[in-house]
């Protein structure tokens, strides 16, 4: 059997789930889960809705373990790198 790993990546307008494993030498995958990444208004600001993301992921798990069984070897994730903004001097 071989042994699987989830990818979850979250982007501007989406966020996705992906399945991978090793097989017969290759490397397979398969999209398991997506979903919005639409933002929020708190207070005065909009700001993304980080627990929701949170969420989607243990719907993701939720759906490898409908599929796969209880087996998983590993999860990484990856977001869209607006969470933060390098300044320099002039900022």
């Amino acid at each position: 059997m071989p042994s699987h790993h989830i990818a979850v990546d979250i982007g501007a307008g989406s966020g996705r789930a992906f399945v991978g494993w090793l097989e017969d030498g290759k490397i397979n995958t398969r999209e398991i889960h997506r979903f919005a990444t639409s933002d929020m208004q708190l207070h005065d600001k909009r700001v993304l809705n980080g627990l929701r993301f949170y969420e989607e992921v243990v719907r993701a798990l939720a759906a490898y373990a409908k599929d796969y069984g209880p087996g998983l070897r590993s999860i990484g994730a990856d977001s869209f790198s607006s969470d933060f903004t390098i300044l320099d001097s002039w900022g």
